[in-house]
């Protein structure tokens, strides 16, 4: 089965951004560095003070604590390069874990990476096994309904233009669909939440600009937006969700879990 993203596209991004070490790159990752906020203050909710936590998918933001031992595990070389920490792994890819000693944390964490996998079920099965018994997996991502506004205005832009449907954006996990697979996978415990954050840009360019920047523009394995497509689409978001300030919303929907082994 062909996979939905293709991971090599998604790390090449990935080590671009970082090399470029621009300013761009840490305005752009205002989403990453709240919810690295986030977690840190879930960490306590749950009464959590891990000694070694693993970080999967670390990306733009760094999750230390003063008294905790953190490793990085990314397929990035160059946003691994970022960490200032010594303790990095780097990954073949995102769904292979086996240069992660199993049996080796008192938590992992995931700040939204895990809604680029292609096979969530195996990461969940693998992270499962390098935590102790009786540890937390916490983690949040991208989920159904982000970017509503762009996916329907695109819908609408190729039914007109092309008189179809052309999917140019990621498929998304929905809440009820993450706890089930969570319990069947054995998890115990387990809390899954959503909540929506909603950012206002002057165009679908400056939003499409914002997506590049933060690295979570698409890497399905499918072509690009044509321009006529493009066009259509930016002058239906502004009839369909234009502000009387004339910005345009996007909806971010970020998934919460908490799940025991």
């Amino acid at each position: 089965m062909k996979p939905v993203f293709d991971e090599a596209r998604l790390i090449a991004k990935r080590n671009t951004l970082a090399a470029l070490k621009q300013t761009a790159l840490h305005d752009s990752s205002y989403l990453h560095r709240m919810m690295c906020e986030r977690m840190k203050e879930r960490l306590k909710d749950v009464n959590c003070v891990p000694s070694s936590i693993l970080q999967y998918g670390s990306g733009h933001c760094r999750l230390e604590f003063d008294k905790s031992t953190t490793t990085h595990a990314d397929t990035s070389k160059s946003m691994l390069e970022m960490h200032k920490k010594p303790s990095k792994i780097l990954l073949p890819s995102m769904q292979d874990l086996s240069l992660i000693e199993n049996d080796s944390y008192d938590a992992a964490v995931s700040i939204l990476s895990m809604h680029w996998l292609n096979d969530p079920s195996s990461v969940l099965k693998q992270l499962h096994s390098k935590v102790r018994t009786n540890s937390p997996i916490i983690g949040c991502f991208f989920a159904q309904d982000t970017l509503k506004e762009l996916r329907s205005s695109l819908q609408l832009a190729n039914a007109e233009r092309k008189g179809g449907y052309t999917p140019h954006m990621s498929p998304m996990i929905r809440r009820a669909e993450w706890g089930s697979l969570l319990k069947s996978l054995g998890f115990q415990a387990i809390t899954v939440d959503c909540e929506e954050i909603v950012v206002e840009y002057p165009s679908l360019i400056h939003l499409l600009n914002d997506l590049e920047a933060m690295g979570e523009r698409n890497v399905k394995n499918e072509g690009g937006i044509g321009k006529d497509v493009l066009m259509s689409a930016s002058s239906i978001y502004h009839k369909l969700y234009g502000r009387d300030n004339g910005v345009i919303p996007a909806t971010f929907e970020i998934l919460n879990f908490i799940a025991w082994t």
